[in-house]
C-alpha cells in the first residue's frame, strides 16, 4: 500500500525550495515497531519546539537538535495486528505549494513467521529543507 499524504498544518512555498539529501549517505532516520501511536498520522517538524513534540510521541528524547535548514518527518502507521509492517522508503515532494509526504507500507511476506503482538510501526526522518522558505498557513 502507498500512502501519500499532505503532512501537518499546510504549508506555503515562498519563492523557490531546494530539496537535498537524496543519497543514502545523507539520511539520518529512526525506525521501530512500538510507536503507541495507534491511529495512522505524518508529522512534519520545523521548529526545534515541534522536533521535540514529534519525538515525544513515541516517549523518546531527540537523539539530536534539529539540523538549521532541515525538516524533520515522523510516519506513523497506526496500529498492525502483528509484527513484520514498517515505514518503508520516505520523500518528500514539493507539489502545489505544499510539502507531501510520500511512503510505502510494507506488510509481511506470505507464509513469513512474525511476532503475534500488536505494533505500531514509525520512521522518523531528517531531510536538507531550506525552513526559511516556508511559511505557515494557519
Amino acid at each position: 500500500m502507498v500512502g501519500r499524504i499532505v503532512a501537518g498544518a499546510l504549508l506555503s512555498i515562498v519563492g523557490g525550495v531546494a530539496l537535498a539529501g537524496d543519497g543514502p549517505e545523507d539520511v539520518a532516520q529512526w525506525r521501530g515497531a512500538f510507536s503507541g501511536v495507534e491511529a495512522a498520522t505524518t508529522v512534519v517538524a520545523v521548529t526545534e519546539t515541534e522536533w521535540r513534540e514529534l519525538w515525544s510521541r513515541i516517549d523518546e528524547v531527540p537523539p539530536l537538535a534539529l539540523p538549521q535548514a532541515s525538516v524533520g518527518v515522523g510516519v506513523f502507521l497506526g496500529e498492525r495486528k502483528s509484527g513484520g509492517y514498517e515505514v518503508g522508503p520516505v520523500t518528500v515532494a514539493l507539489r502545489e505549494n505544499a510539502i507531501t509526504i510520500l511512503y510505502e507500507e510494507v506488510t509481511p511476506a506470505p507464509n513469513v513467521f512474525v511476532a503475534a503482538a500488536i505494533t505500531t510501526p514509525y520512521l522518523i526522518q531528517l531531510f536538507s529543507l531550506d525552513v526559511a522558505k516556508i511559511e505557515r498557513l494557519e
